[in-house]
């Protein structure tokens, strides 16, 4: 990538809420990072960007988003929407599942279909780039009847994520830590719906007792998507795990106000 000087910065933000901001008029990149700020000795670069006195800010991260087939998405029938997303600084999309497919039955989901969908899916919508921000698909959605070789076909392809969604967690915990161990030997992180599972009409929650016992590397949308978990399971959540909590903009207003208050 060129090496890349941004000058005249008006305001610096550093992504750090204990110190959200610092005194930068310059940041030096190379190799599509960062490689000083406020250089010394400035090497020739090839691309010069003037802030003319704006802000600048690190990429958003969204950990939560549903694609199927790049921008069109069959739940909502839209198109276009990675694109326009871009508008407000999200620079980096991640996959909760491309569950959104027309025709995908969560009852009928097995081992080789969840494996072929994440990697057709990382193989397709998780190579297109928009305007330099990238989204990464291919999120492998855990059912019953999972072996180790499908784990190694899916980190072949570049999975980074597997989510527990309509996996019946309570039914089966050995093989739900089974594939979070799996998981983490091949660099791949483990999300867990919590709160109940709308789309499947399954009547199970996931809340604290579920969470304690996997311990995935991230607890998804804390706040319910769009049934949350207990009040008194989310407390326990918050003040006795240490694994990774997310909270979604479509979810529960009361249960994310209770989950950020200190």
């Amino acid at each position: 990538m060129p090496r890349t000087l941004i000058t005249n910065i008006g305001e610096f933000f550093t992504g750090d809420l204990a110190n959200p901001t610092r005194s930068i008029d310059t940041v030096l990149l190379e190799n599509g990072v960062v490689a000083e700020f406020n250089p010394k000795i400035i090497p020739e670069c090839e691309v010069v960007i003037d802030a003319n006195g704006t802000a600048v800010m690190p990429g958003i991260v969204d950990g939560h988003v549903h694609p199927v087939c790049g921008e069109w998405t069959p739940t909502q029938n839209a198109t276009g929407w990675i694109g326009n997303y871009l508008n407000g600084g999200t620079t980096t999309l991640i996959s909760a599942g491309e569950l959104h497919l027309p025709g995908l039955d969560p009852a009928i989901l097995t081992a080789e279909v969840a494996t072929s969908l994440a990697i057709v899916m990382a193989q397709t919508t998780g190579r297109v780039r928009w305007s330099g921000a990238k989204l990464i698909a291919g999120t492998l959605l855990l059912v019953p009847g999972l072996t180790p070789e499908h784990f190694d076909r899916v980190a072949a392809h570049g999975t980074k994520l597997a989510k527990f969604l309509f996996f019946p967690l309570d039914e089966n915990p050995q093989e739900a830590k089974n594939y979070v161990q799996w998981c983490r030997e091949r660099g791949i992180r483990t999300k867990v719906h919590t709160g109940g599972v709308s789309r499947s009409g399954s009547s199970q929650l996931c809340g604290y007792d579920i969470l304690s016992w996997l311990q995935p590397d991230i607890a998804a949308h804390i706040s319910g998507g769009p049934i949350p978990m207990s009040d008194d399971d989310l407390d326990q959540v918050i003040d006795k795990t240490s694994f990774a909590l997310e909270v979604c903009s479509s979810g529960n207003y009361g249960s994310t106000a209770r989950a950020v208050d200190p």
